[in-house]
């Protein structure tokens, strides 16, 4: 219903590949612009005037929200070569400081993952 409305003149969706499809489909169809960020790779822009602190924060907060495992968490960031060394800095620091542990505690950050098959996927590539 959303797509179809009058009120609507562009779509941007997130999410998989299947309904991306169904998303565009029906979009184009309609002649409205789309924007499809699809298989949960959602980027984190970093420009020249940015507030490294603030920035810092949100991309700590997008990458690991709910423990990294959801579609919308980040998983690429693109920084202009000027702060990109400062903001990866900052980055790096508040991400050590996260604290790993009992997920029912307000003292932790990261809990557990999903499943076996997570910690599977998780193994293999700390191997790499």
């Amino acid at each position: 219903m959303l797509i179809n409305s009058d009120g609507t003149n562009a779509v941007t969706f997130t999410g998989s590949v299947p309904v991306g499809t169904k998303v565009v489909q029906r979009a184009t169809s309609m002649l409205k612009k789309t924007v499809l960020e699809l298989g949960g790779s959602d980027p984190f822009i970093i420009c020249e005037d940015v507030d490294i602190e603030k920035a810092s924060d949100g991309a700590v907060k997008g990458r690991f929200i709910n423990c990294g495992q959801s579609c919308i968490a980040t998983k690429r960031f693109f920084a202009v070569k000027k702060i990109a060394n400062e903001f990866i800095e900052k980055f790096v620091q508040k991400t050590e400081e996260l604290k790993v542990g009992d997920p029912l505690s307000d003292e932790t950050d990261i809990g557990p993952l999903v499943s076996s098959k997570s910690v599977e996927n998780m193994e293999r590539i700390a191997l790499i």
